[in-house]
């Protein structure tokens, strides 16, 4: 006895992308969240981030990305919009450290293109990169590049209503509970069943999924992009070549965006994204086999 197929508790990059590939398959589905579409408490929050194949933590995610890749080409067909732009990717670090051997194992193991570069190179190339202490190389992936997330968001939103998903925003989820045959989600504004819960509920999820005993921990990942008018920031000055940089130093990592449009198209901007420590992100998807839990506001 359930009114729903599947109920989606949070509507956010992942939220959203789980109820577009739910309806399509004709799933039955509610999606719930206490703020409106691409707000500003979820980790989707902002103008970009970046997306790449060649990635340095373990080649087993190479197809999974390059099955995103087909995904978001199909979300950018769907909805008519242009959600990804392909500026490239130089990553910068020791030849003996994390990121430079760990792009070229993921490189080597799916046949990724992938240029080698010296610091001679870098700072031909892209003169904005300023190279001192130890010694770095680089590494150039052509095809990576930078999705703009709250448009996905939306999209995904969007395409998903199409399909004949139902979502109400403004609206906090107080508690879950398993029964027999379908599990109850109580909210403030009323409750609502399903045979299924997914929860994606980014800051709270650590509260909603405390009874599986996974260490969630909520992690800033502070976003920032700065307007420049300095030359070697511009487009003009490289070129088609739109580098991303990144380095991993001390568990922190840093990306740069070089010289892209404002989304709007008319103004010169640089992206800095300083993301603090290591964050843990977390999507699961509940079966119903988990008792009540209780929710509330994450401090």
């Amino acid at each position: 006895m359930s009114g729903y197929d599947c109920i989606v508790l949070g509507t956010g990059g992942v939220g959203s992308a789980a109820l577009f590939h739910f309806a399509r398959r004709g799933i039955k589905v509610l999606g719930l969240d206490r703020f409106a579409p691409a707000h500003d408490r979820g980790s989707s929050h902002g103008q970009t981030r970046m997306i790449r194949q060649a990635y340095f933590e373990h080649p087993d995610y190479v197809p999974l990305v390059r099955r995103a890749y087909k995904l978001w080409e199909e979300l950018e067909e769907l909805s008519g919009e242009k959600l990804y732009r392909e500026v490239g990717l130089l990553e910068i670090g020791p030849a003996d450290g994390l990121i430079v051997p760990g792009v070229l194992r993921a490189a080597a193991e799916h046949q990724l293109p992938v240029e080698q570069l010296s610091v001679a190179d870098i700072q031909q190339r892209f003169p904005g990169f300023s190279l001192r202490g130890e010694p770095l190389v680089g590494l150039f992936e052509h095809r990576a590049g930078y999705l703009r997330v709250e448009a996905c968001v939306r999209a995904h939103l969007r395409a998903a209503q199409q399909w004949g998903v139902e979502l109400l925003t403004g609206v906090t989820v107080q508690s879950w509970r398993v029964h027999d045959d379908h599990v109850e989600v109580t909210t403030d504004r009323g409750t609502f069943a399903a045979d299924r819960l997914a929860i994606t509920a980014g800051a709270w999820a650590g509260q909603a999924l405390a009874d599986l005993g996974l260490p969630l921990q909520i992690r800033r990942k502070p976003q920032y992009w700065f307007r420049t008018d300095a030359t070697d920031y511009l487009a003009d000055a490289i070129g088609s070549l739109w580098p991303d940089a990144s380095w991993l130093r001390d568990w922190s990592m840093f990306h740069l965006v070089k010289a892209q449009p404002v989304l709007q198209g008319t103004i010169p901007t640089a992206e800095l994204a300083l993301l603090v420590g290591i964050g843990a992100i977390a999507v699961i998807y509940a079966w119903i086999a988990f008792p009540r839990r209780d929710l509330a506001a994450p401090s």
